[in-house]
């Protein structure tokens, strides 16, 4: 696998600092925006399982393809004693468990999938009160292309900072994904594992610095 410069800045002088006590557990899930079996950005966030920093975990959650068109009249409405559809409660339940999330996503026609805005969509529900609000989040794009999927995550990066989520670290991406990638396996390239881990660090991180939020239904 070839290298590539890193567009992560680097976070040592972050997790290095010298700790009297044990940190905090950190939980944090990773959510691919592709639902090719055979996605490359499914692989990276299968490859940040094993990839989360000390006294820490992550989890890849698959409910992007689950979740119906977003449309306010199937959502939860205590007036009419109607609720949410159960994949949309569900994934709500997982994002509000977690401590962080990585986005992990391409670029369809210079923006994200529409799959992944959808669950965004959803995730930002109720307003003002949702699952993402003071979550810590990262986005890490990917391209076959020399591009990394630059659209997708700046078009993320401005929204995620719009519905109250925390957004964590700066652009990160994956040019030429195909030489960093083994989907079969998830096995990445160093530079591409140095890269999710850093990413990953910096949402442990800033995950301990602010309270746990709190969660919505």
């Amino acid at each position: 696998m070839s290298s590539a410069p890193a567009r992560l800045s680097r976070v040592a002088s972050m997790t290095s600092r010298p700790s009297f006590s044990e940190p905090l557990p950190v939980r944090l899930i990773a959510i691919s925006g592709s639902l090719r079996t055979a996605s490359f950005n499914a692989a990276i966030a299968r490859a940040a399982t094993s990839l989360a920093p000390p006294n820490s975990s992550c989890e890849v959650v698959e409910l992007v393809g689950e979740l119906p068109v977003y449309n306010e009249d199937l959502d939860t409405d205590e007036a009419s004693n109607r609720t949410a559809p159960g994949a949309v409660t569900a994934m709500r339940q997982r994002i509000a468990a977690a401590s962080g999330v990585l986005f992990v996503t391409p670029e369809y026609n210079y923006g994200p999938p529409g799959g992944l805005k959808n669950l965004i969509d959803w995730a930002s529900r109720p307003f003002g009160a949702h699952c993402l609000v003071g979550r810590a989040v990262a986005v890490i794009g990917s391209s076959p292309s020399s591009r990394g999927g630059l659209a997708a995550v700046e078009y993320l990066r401005q929204i995620l900072p719009a519905i109250g989520a925390r957004l964590v670290g700066e652009v990160a991406l994956v040019p030429r994904v195909g030489d960093h990638v083994q989907v079969e396996t998830a096995a990445v390239s160093d530079w591409l594992g140095e890269l999710v881990a850093a990413t990953l660090a910096e949402l442990a991180v800033a995950a301990r610095l602010a309270p746990e939020p709190t969660a919505a239904p």
